[in-house]
């Protein structure tokens, strides 16, 4: 606005008229696909738990790799209603591990641990998983088994389209130090060539003698009639191989691998596979004190026994995954699955002190 005169002691108006002024900017094209979904994703398990008829938690892939969880079971920490026991197991509602059941794309998966029913999570690792579901509520398609609570996991099967490269190859290794037990003097049985696969290499077998004698002992008897000499011949016939030596423990390593990859053979037709290894091999030690009292003739507690424990522990964990699905159309896929898992442990447990009977000082070994 120019030439504007205003005189002393006077007010000047001005009326002045804005005019709209718009700035067109050049179109951005977006296009999407229908056949695309992300797998795993927040928006489709929202709607998946929605549509749910039981109580369910759902956790995808895409949130697992936000939070950075390495396996299932670390991932599961953040879902409520959820106990986790040693790092690896699974509790649903605070009850006990034997109403808790797992489930593998649908099919019901038996428990490595001989006297356990639930099954150790940490061998699943969270790049082969797309989604978690947590069901509290019993439904039809559940065995009849069902206690507490169900942990289904979906593998991901085919690599989506949303990425050039379809074909990953993930390595991932660890090592662990532990300044209770690493690098210390530890009680444990001396190992085999292939212990730390969790294979016995043969030191621990029986000789023939052993396994060509037919005896059975009931109620602390020998019911075949083996005089004390034969017993004798087959005690010393034992191999020294379960006898414990001190052995420095090494570092605690672990190691996880898979390859993932799309083969297509029309716009509809494609083949995907998922093969997956993980392993851990650790090592532990430690030093407790177990004490027992017995009620006395004058009414006071005296001590039973009082010992020192020493243990030390040797672990290796391996599973396996194998996947290959075939996709013949939109509306036909099959796929097979193959899961190896195998848990070993070697445990030695040393305790000496004081035991009231003997009324001496004892020392026992315990080998596992």
């Amino acid at each position: 606005i120019e030439n504007i005169d205003v005189q002393t002691d006077e007010e000047t108006m001005i009326d002045v008229q804005l005019t709209p002024s718009a700035i067109q900017l050049e179109a951005v094209p977006v296009f999407a696909s229908a056949e695309v979904r992300v797998q795993g994703g927040i928006a489709e398990l929202i709607e998946e738990t929605k549509n749910s008829a039981v109580v369910m938690n759902i956790i995808g892939s895409e949130q697992m790799s936000k939070m950075g969880d390495s396996d299932a079971a670390s991932a599961l920490t953040r879902v409520t209603g959820l106990t986790i026991i040693e790092d690896r197991f699974v509790i649903i509602r605070g009850m006990s591990e034997r109403y808790t059941c797992s489930y593998l794309n649908g099919g019901l998966l038996p428990s490595p641990e001989i006297e356990k029913r639930i099954v150790p999570l940490d061998l699943f690792p969270v790049s082969i998983i797309e989604s978690m579901a947590i069901q509290k509520t019993y439904s039809p398609d559940l065995s009849g088994d069902f206690g507490g609570g169900a942990v289904m996991l979906r593998t991901i099967g085919i690599p989506d389209d949303r990425y050039k490269r379809r074909r990953r190859i993930t390595i991932k290794t660890s090592v662990t130090y532990n300044p209770g037990s690493t690098f210390t003097e530890a009680l444990m049985e001396v190992p085999g060539a292939l212990d730390f696969l969790g294979i016995d290499s043969g030191q621990r077998e029986l000789s023939k003698e052993h396994v060509a004698t037919d005896f059975v002992i009931e109620e602390s008897e020998v019911s075949d009639g083996l005089s004390p000499e034969e017993l004798e011949q087959l005690g010393e016939l034992m191999p020294k191989t379960w006898a414990p030596a001190y052995q420095t423990l090494p570092l605690s390593f672990g190691l996880f691998a898979s390859i993932r990859d799309k083969i297509e053979f029309s716009e509809e037709s494609n083949l995907g596979y998922n093969v997956s290894l993980t392993y851990k091999n650790k090592y532990d030690s430690g030093t407790s004190t177990d004490t027992g009292y017995s009620l006395g003739t004058g009414g006071e507690y005296d001590i039973r026994y009082d010992y020192v424990v020493d243990s030390a522990s040797h672990e290796v964990d391996i599973g396996f995954l194998g996947e290959v699905v075939y996709q013949m159309n939109n509306n036909f896929t099959i796929g097979l699955t193959s899961l190896l898992v195998r848990l070993t442990d070697n445990e030695t447990e040393q305790y000496e002190g004081y035991y009231q009977s003997d009324a001496e000082y004892v020392r026992v070994t315990n080998q596992m």
